[in-house]
């Protein structure tokens, strides 16, 4: 998968590796987490990053709650394709979202898109270990295609609308959901996949009615210290200044500092 930026969009969206910080960080870490579980690894046996990493119901359950966020981090080692597509897919598409919220935003989206997957994970998957950064970057891909839905994306060889190619990946993902639970088991996580998409999903089209609420809040609470830094000034010139109680004083005190 590769994205082209669409001449039809009002602004480019496509955003270079080097631009997001947080993206960056995030590709480093699991190929260097990749490249550690490889000269770890024991035999056949799983290596040692592999078993003290990965989401394990049980292992959770008896308080290794760090694997809720490890997990993510780490990639099957029996084959380089896992981590190869996670990446790449993670490479096209991280880089305008993260500069589409901002750092920090874009953090806390990372570990949604992180926890949400494992929550649903411990529940689906309760006997078997689950690995792999596929739910963050179905929960990036997602937004993007909700945030960019005309920008024309490579989907193998293929060019087509990014909505397209999402209506493609979702419909995969939802038939090898049920092929999974009509016991045809695959050894994909596909809840995981769908629990990051949900994630991506939410962020974008919850994201702008939070913030209008947000921003009308500020606005009525502005609005509400004003009328009750008139009344106190009423006060003042009715009574004096000495007629107000401890917490008039320490409120007008306070407006005065926020109007600086």
């Amino acid at each position: 998968m590769e994205y082209v930026d669409e001449p039809r969009q009002p602004v480019a969206v496509f955003r270079p590796l080097r631009s997001a910080p947080i993206s960056r960080a995030f590709m480093f870490t699991c190929i260097g987490l990749f490249v550690a579980q490889m000269l770890v690894r024991v035999g056949a046996h799983k290596d040692l990053l592999t078993q003290y990493l990965s989401l394990d119901t049980q292992a959770v359950l008896g308080g290794q709650i760090w694997r809720v966020l490890t997990y993510e981090l780490i990639h099957d080692t029996g084959t380089i394709f896992h981590i190869l597509f996670n990446l790449l897919a993670f490479y096209f598409f991280a880089p305008a979202i993260e500069q589409a919220l901002g750092a920090r935003k874009f953090v806390i989206f990372l570990l949604a898109a992180t926890i949400a997957p494992a929550a649903i994970c411990l529940i689906a998957y309760p006997h078997v270990s689950v690995l792999g950064a596929s739910g963050v970057v179905f929960a990036v891909l997602v937004a993007f295609i909700l945030k960019w839905p005309r920008a024309t994306v490579i989907f193998f060889i293929f060019p087509m609308p990014a909505l397209y190619m999402g209506l493609i990946l979702i419909g995969i993902e939802l038939y090898s959901t049920f092929l999974s639970a009509v016991d045809q088991p695959s050894g994909i996580a596909h809840f995981a996949h769908l629990g990051g998409a949900a994630v991506g999903a939410i962020w974008v089209k919850m994201g702008p009615m939070l913030e209008r609420i947000r921003s009308r809040r500020k606005v009525d609470s502005e609005a509400n210290d004003e009328l009750r830094a008139d009344e106190i000034l009423k006060k003042i010139s009715a009574r004096g200044i000495g007629s107000l109680s401890s917490r008039e004083r320490k409120f007008l005190e306070s407006y005065s500092r926020k109007r600086l």
